[in-house]
């Protein structure tokens, strides 16, 4: 059995108030949760997701597919959390964890020996630290990562680009969703840390290999990644495990190519391997992949800057899902409906390593096939061209339903709301400011007044009415004289004079 030794820390950070990460940390499993969503919905789905994994991993999984079943799992109960409470509605997580696999006869890996699996679904990420060098073992799913793996930013830039927090997986968000997974040998003196995006949008990946490789105790890894975290901004949770590798296989030699084994999941097509590189899928599908998303990433990135919405995403093997918009400060996820090819997430290495020759000129595909491809795209781009129509739809309601200000009443008590006086959609007036009068203060005109719902260009202005011409009612006392008209006047018309004195 493998000897492991682990340790675990987690803090809001510097900005947040509350905590919506959860780690798991026990003897044959380790996971961290990133929880996304409004009103402490994403505290509920990140703890949802590590019970489900801490109870189906916790005595080691049997396979790789029955690991990435526990993501299911989570996911759907997450999934129908969501559906059945309004006020976790839209709620989701990241996850990536690392589970002992007592591999069996037959299983993906065709071993029996005991192995880890490593199983990652939206931007927590998990490393690998071995013989002094780091590498990021698991692929973002997120939108920069598309931009990094097409060239049109660097890592760099992606920790402080605009959209680094729309993520493009992520649990609870859709009714099914696919995990990246990988099998790993167990080697001794291998370090494991696994972190959510609040370590990593503020640390450089130097900065956390440094101390990864001069502390040794695990417990206090964790907490010194955290507090550095802290002391760079500390603008989001921040929760990191590490896991050290007691026992094991002989680590290689130092010389030799740190690589990693994705493992496919049921049912999906492991794709041809590199011959110089028996870890990394086909040049052509990587190739290929990296152009689908390239062609429209430009289009892509232009409209996320202009809407300010999130850019979906799916894998060609799965329903589409949607992207997410992981910023702390929103409280629902945003979505969109574009469809980008997967690029190749389950490319399981950081940085990617190019091939050392390029690879033999293919063979012409059949016509038929090259037909079915350009129907395919353009399908995609009929596809493209509705999400964005849409999307600038949907921004227009929205940015209409919210505008403007009027008076009201809510309940009894006077307020002002802002967005329109009837609802559109689902975007409904929110109280923007309460006064202290209250329809028992008022006579009716005035009430009738107010439930006509006047209509104001600024809160200031809708106050300042409140102020000055919603008064109290006030008793009064009326004397009515009536006086003949004048011989010059019209004998059929009477002149009344009706004066009105304030009573005591």
């Amino acid at each position: 059995m493998a000897e492991l030794r682990w340790g675990a820390a987690t803090d809001p950070g510097k900005v947040r108030a509350e905590n919506e990460d959860t780690f798991v940390a026990e003897p044959k499993v380790f996971a961290v949760a990133d929880g996304m969503g409004g009103h402490q919905a994403g505290e509920v789905a990140s703890a949802l997701a590590a019970s489900i994994l801490r109870e189906r991993l916790g005595n080691g999984a049997a396979s790789e597919t029955a690991a990435a079943a526990a993501i299911s799992e989570a996911n759907e109960a997450i999934y129908g959390a969501a559906r059945a409470n309004s006020a976790h509605t839209g709620m989701g997580t990241t996850v990536t964890a690392l589970a002992i696999l007592h591999a069996e006869p037959g299983a993906l890996d065709g071993a029996a020996e005991e192995r880890l699996v490593l199983l990652n679904v939206g931007d927590s990420r998990t490393y690998r630290y071995r013989l002094g060098r780091m590498q990021r073992v698991t692929v973002d799913h997120s939108y920069v990562q598309e931009l990094v793996a097409t060239g049109h930013i660097t890592d760099e830039e992606a920790r402080t680009h605009p959209r680094r927090n729309i993520v493009t997986r992520a649990l609870g968000i859709e009714p099914t969703v696919r995990s990246d997974v990988w099998s790993l040998p167990i080697v001794r003196g291998d370090r494991f840390v696994l972190c959510s995006d609040g370590l990593v949008d503020e640390v450089p990946d130097h900065e956390i290999a440094d101390l990864v490789g001069s502390v040794a105790d695990p417990q206090v890894l964790a907490e010194q990644l955290v507090a550095m975290a802290n002391r760079h901004g500390g603008r989001d949770n921040i929760t990191v495990v590490v896991v050290d590798v007691l026992s094991g296989d002989d680590p290689p030699d130092p010389t030799d190519e740190i690589a990693f084994d994705p493992a496919w999941a049921e049912g999906i097509e492991e794709p041809t391997k590199w011959a110089d590189d028996p870890d990394l899928p086909t040049e052509a599908t990587a190739v290929a992949a990296v152009a689908a998303v390239a062609a429209v990433a430009a289009v892509a990135e232009a409209t996320a800057t202009a809407t300010a919405v999130a850019i979906d995403t799916v894998d060609a093997s799965t329903a589409p899902v949607s992207a997410v918009d992981h910023d702390p400060g929103n409280d629902m996820p945003a979505t969109a409906a574009l469809e980008l090819g997967d690029m190749a997430s389950s490319t399981a290495v950081y940085p990617a390593v190019s091939p050392a020759a390029p690879p033999a000129p293919a063979a012409p595909a059949p016509p038929s096939k090259r037909k079915r491809r350009r129907l395919t795209i353009g399908t995609f781009v009929f596809v493209f061209v509705l999400a964005v129509i849409a999307t600038i739809t949907l921004t227009l309601v929205a940015v209409h339903a919210r505008s403007g200000y009027f008076v009201g009443f809510n309940g009894d008590t006077v307020v002002v709301y802002k967005g329109q006086r009837t609802s559109l959609l689902w975007f409904e007036p929110t109280v923007d400011a309460v006064s202290t009068k209250t329809r028992q203060d008022l006579d009716q005109t005035m009430i009738d007044v107010i439930d006509s719902k006047p209509i104001f260009s600024s809160p200031e202005e809708a106050a300042k009415f409140i102020a000055n011409e919603v008064t109290p009612t006030t008793t009064v006392q009326s004397t009515t004289t009536t006086t003949a008209s004048s011989p010059a006047s019209n004998p059929d018309t009477a002149a009344v004079t009706t004066t009105s004195v304030a009573g005591p």
